[in-house]
């Protein structure tokens, strides 16, 4: 009991024991009140694989209760990393930026655990994705209801999936379990919980699990849910309202358990609408009928961009008219020239304006100065004439 490093040891292997016989909540207590994912990253690597492993057995736990939240959060960690094998000393994966020593390479072995202990990764990978699916779909569904209140997105792994599966051009029937997921995920953004449910039930990897019959029929009730909430996010802004009654026979679900759906939907502001008891009706606000269809939301956001860009190719013009100015700064520079002197009217500076005057006046100068010197010349030259006429006339 004197080193710590055996007793978080311990304290794991026991987590990991109350997990995997479905234990869940003392599981995550004893995790929670031992604080060992503070001291865990600190830890060396043997400790950090029963760390990883305790985690692990946790989300398959919540899982199975039905706890999809829950699981989500303990395994999104572990399976947004593209080094489970590493992680759960189950194999070496292939390091590619990397090369390998050959003496790390067979340490890296040695700390493998034994097959017969081994968690099964595409289990755990279904698990994940299936959890991913119950909750990002409806969230998308959302954000496409009400774009100004965009989420972030709560699994990049499922959504880069999504968005791959999207894009294929031809799609033949789902082979594997990625498949499989990906399919029941498109059939519930659609509304068709009967498809998504079959695509799910259709996954062979739950015979692994101890209680499969139990997990399908929970896995079954919890797609209803989340189809009834995604077909409401979804259209919520085309009806003025809706039958209790009609959603119960379209989902499959007790009229109970839809009104409890949708007064805990109501309460805590996922829709705008109120419920009438005496009618059954589920009546939506006006704000709902304000708010426009992907159509005429994508229309909008189009007129929004296209607007944008013809400001943009205005102000581009007006520099280039302008050589590179603003008109504010053609105005802010009038100004300051303005108060130093005034210019020219015709767009020259004062020193040139001084400069001119300065030439013509030396020109007028010089004309001056040159008729001057002509007229004192003529003069002088009349001057020598009349003097020799008056000498020629006194001899």
């Amino acid at each position: 009991h004197a080193d710590p490093l055996l007793r978080i040891r311990a304290m794991l292997m026991h987590i990991f024991n109350h997990a995997l016989h479905k234990r869940y909540y003392v599981a995550r207590d004893l995790l929670l009140m031992s604080h060992i994912q503070e001291a865990a990253p600190q830890a060396d690597v043997n400790t950090q694989v029963l760390y990883n492993r305790a985690l692990a057995q946790l989300g398959l736990a919540a899982f199975r209760l039905g706890k999809i939240r829950e699981s989500f959060e303990h395994t999104v960690e572990l399976m947004s990393s593209n080094h489970q094998r590493e992680l759960l000393a189950q194999g070496v994966g292939q390091q590619r930026t990397q090369q390998l020593s050959p003496a790390e390479e067979q340490l890296q072995r040695q700390r493998q655990l034994p097959f017969h202990i081994n968690i099964n990764l595409e289990l755990l990978e279904c698990v994940f994705l299936t959890a991913s699916m119950l909750i990002e779909i409806p969230s998308m569904a959302a954000a496409n209801a009400n774009p100004e209140t965009r989420r972030s997105t709560t699994c990049r792994v499922f959504r880069r999936m999504l968005d791959f599966n999207e894009r294929q051009v031809f799609l033949g029937p789902p082979e594997n379990t990625r498949d499989h997921i990906m399919a029941s995920a498109k059939a519930l953004a659609d509304g068709n919980w009967v498809a998504s449910r079959d695509y799910i039930q259709a996954i062979k990897i739950w015979s692994l699990l101890p209680d499969c019959d139990d997990i399908k029929d929970m896995l079954a009730s919890k797609i209803q849910i989340e189809a009834l909430r995604t077909y409401l996010f979804t259209y919520s802004t085309q009806f003025e309202s809706v039958g209790l009654d009609d959603l119960s026979a379209m989902f499959g679900l007790p009229r109970p358990k839809v009104y409890a759906l949708l007064a805990r939907m109501v309460y805590s502001g996922e829709l705008q609408a109120s419920l009438d008891e005496v009618s059954a009706v589920l009546v939506f606000s006006r704000a709902n009928f304000e708010a426009s269809s992907r159509l005429q939301q994508t229309a909008l956001m189009l007129s929004n961009k296209a607007t944008a860009f013809a400001d943009v190719n205005e102000r581009v013009f007006e520099l280039k008219i302008n050589g590179g100015q603003t008109p504010g700064d053609r105005q802010q520079g009038d100004r300051q020239q303005g108060g130093a002197g005034q210019g020219d009217r015709d767009g020259r500076p004062n020193y040139q304006r001084a400069g001119g005057n300065a030439g013509r006046d030396g020109q007028r100068n010089r004309k001056d100065g040159g008729a001057g010197g002509n007229r004192n010349g003529n003069a002088n030259r009349n001057n020598r004439r009349g003097g020799g006429q008056r000498r020629g006339g006194r001899q």
